[in-house]
């Protein structure tokens, strides 16, 4: 008897913990993010968007890895402007602590999708109502109200997760540059064209600039590595151009960002096919 007892226990430990909301249609809520904008589930549903669900907590190293992935898909669809909108919800940890992990994990530069404490944002009790008892949790909500996923996992890039986003109809979109109007004296105006798309050797980047400033090019993949960096040259006011050698890059997609004064100012999908 006790050998049976042993076998069962053992049996139990090797089970996976399902990580997927037992929900299949989503349960409205309203949680403040960590800058204070607060946000309605069904409001946004009701507006034809999609929504996708991080869940989260802090000390969570899966979570910690697939920060990036998430956000990789979060920029690939326009940074919330498209129609689909990310939330991080955490669960347990407080504002500043959720702070921390968006600055240690989100790692590629310029927009980071919005983030949800536990404690002071409502986060936890999000995490309850959806019966989350294993982290990282994505979910996909489609404007109808129902969960079109009830996990995407496990990610392996950014990519995987945006594709499996855009087969349920979310639309690719283009971020809204970042301090584009910090002042009443815009810098940069950001790309106008790229080629060729996809590329195998030398990638052209056609941008507007409004006035002189020293510039720079970061490449990142999927993974939230930065794989490729051109360093800061000034550039005068008008249209200018810089080519990118990608030929030792390996096939797949990738962000790249146009930076003034380390602030990102715009960024362009690169597709490497050889």
């Amino acid at each position: 008897m006790k050998n049976l007892f042993t076998f069962l226990v053992l049996l139990g430990l090797m089970m996976p913990v399902s990580a997927q909301t037992p929900l299949t249609v989503a349960e409205d809520f309203t949680v403040t993010d960590l800058d204070g904008i607060s946000f309605n589930l069904f409001t946004t549903l009701n507006s034809g968007k999609y929504v996708v669900l991080d869940f989260y907590y802090c000390s969570c190293v899966p979570c910690q890895l697939n920060t990036p992935k998430v956000q990789f898909a979060y920029q690939y669809f326009g940074c919330n402007t498209s129609n689909v909108v990310f939330y991080s919800i955490d669960t347990g940890d407080n504002d500043a602590a959720c702070r921390l992990f968006e600055e240690n994990y989100q790692s590629l530069p310029g927009n980071r999708f919005p983030s949800v404490s536990g404690v002071e944002g409502g986060g936890t009790a999000v995490c309850s109502a959806y019966g989350i008892n294993a982290y990282p949790t994505v979910i996909l909500i489609a404007p109808d109200q129902n969960i079109l996923e009830r996990d995407i996992w496990p990610i392996a890039n950014g990519e995987y997760l945006a594709g499996v986003i855009e087969g349920h109809g979310g639309i690719p979109a283009s971020c809204s540059p970042v301090g584009l109007y910090e002042s009443q004296n815009p810098v940069v105006m950001g790309f106008l064209n790229a080629f060729p798309n996809p590329v195998n050797r030398i990638f052209n980047l056609q941008f507007n600039v409004v006035d002189n400033t020293e510039i720079s090019f970061e490449v990142y993949n999927q993974l939230g590595e930065k794989v490729l960096e051109k360093s800061s040259v000034n550039y005068s006011i008008g249209s200018n151009s810089v080519q990118l050698p990608v030929e030792t890059l390996a096939n797949g997609t990738y962000q790249v960002f146009l930076l003034s004064d380390k602030i990102k100012k715009d960024m362009c999908k690169m597709v490497i096919v050889k």
